[in-house]
C-alpha cells in the first residue's frame, strides 16, 4: 500500500512536467494539457507538494482563460479560497481568482483579488511558487491590476501601475514574463491612445519572441502589429 501510495505522487508529479511540455508542444488550450494536469491534481497530496499542486492549479486556470472559459476559472480555484491556509497558496488562488475576474468584467472585484494578492505576497516566502502561473506571480499580478485600474477609469493609477509591472518583469530573468509584460503593455498604450509606446512596446516584446523562438508571443505581437497600423 505504501508503494501504490508513492507511485501516485510519482505519476501526479511527473503529470504536472507531462502537462508542461505540451503545453509547448501542442498549446496551452489542448485538450490533453487538461486531461493530463486534470489527472495529475487528483493524484497529488497537496500538502506534500504544494508547488506541484499549485502548478496544476494555474495550468488548468490559463488553460480555461485561453479558451475564454473564465467562468471555469473561478470554478475551480473559489472552493480552495476558504480551505487555503498557507500564505503562498493563499496568495495563488487571490492571484488567479482576481486574473478570472478581470475577464469576465468584474474589474472591482479583480481589483480587490489582486490587491490581496500583491500585499501577500514576499520575495523569499513566495520564491518557490513564484513561477507556478508560467509568468512571474507579481509581476502579473501588476499589470492585470493596471488593467482592471484601466477599465475602472482609474488612468492615472493603471499607468502607474503598468510601469510597477513592467519594471519587475525586466528585474526578473524570466523572458518569458518580459516579454508577455511588453505585449500586455502594449494593448495598455493602445487603449489610452499612446500609438508611439503601443508600437515601441510590441516591437521590443517581438525581438524577444523571436529570440526565444516563442511562436505564441510572436503571432501575438504580430496581431498588434497590425492593430497599430
Amino acid at each position: 500500500r505504501v508503494d501504490e501510495a508513492m507511485r501516485s505522487q510519482y505519476e501526479g508529479r511527473l503529470g504536472v512536467a507531462l502537462g508542461n511540455a505540451l503545453i509547448m508542444t501542442r498549446g496551452f488550450a489542448a485538450p490533453e494539457v487538461k486531461a493530463t494536469l486534470s489527472k495529475a491534481r487528483e493524484l497529488l497530496d497537496a500538502a506534500r507538494y504544494p508547488v506541484e499542486s499549485l502548478s496544476a492549479l494555474c495550468t488548468l486556470s490559463t488553460y480555461h482563460l485561453l479558451r475564454s472559459e473564465s467562468p471555469l476559472c473561478l470554478a475551480l480555484v473559489e472552493p480552495l479560497a476558504a480551505k487555503a491556509h498557507e500564505r503562498s497558496e493563499v496568495t495563488v488562488i487571490e492571484y488567479l481568482t482576481g486574473t478570472a475576474h478581470l475577464h469576465l468584467g468584474n474589474f472591482e472585484a479583480s481589483a480587490k483579488h489582486l490587491e490581496a494578492a500583491l500585499a501577500l505576497y514576499d520575495e523569499d516566502l513566495h520564491r518557490p511558487v513564484s513561477l507556478v502561473a508560467g509568468l512571474h506571480l507579481r509581476s502579473f499580478a501588476l499589470i492585470w491590476l493596471g488593467l482592471a485600474r484601466l477599465y475602472l477609469g482609474l488612468v492615472n493609477d493603471a499607468t502607474e501601475t503598468m510601469l510597477a509591472a513592467l519594471a519587475d518583469a525586466r528585474s526578473r530573468s524570466h523572458p518569458f514574463t518580459l516579454v508577455s509584460a511588453l505585449l500586455a503593455l502594449a494593448r495598455f498604450r493602445h487603449h489610452v491612445g499612446d500609438l508611439a509606446g503601443a508600437v515601441a512596446a510590441t516591437e521590443e516584446g517581438m525581438a524577444i519572441a523571436r529570440e526565444q523562438c516563442s511562436r505564441y508571443h510572436i503571432s501575438r505581437a504580430a496581431v498588434l502589429r497590425a492593430v497599430n497600423l
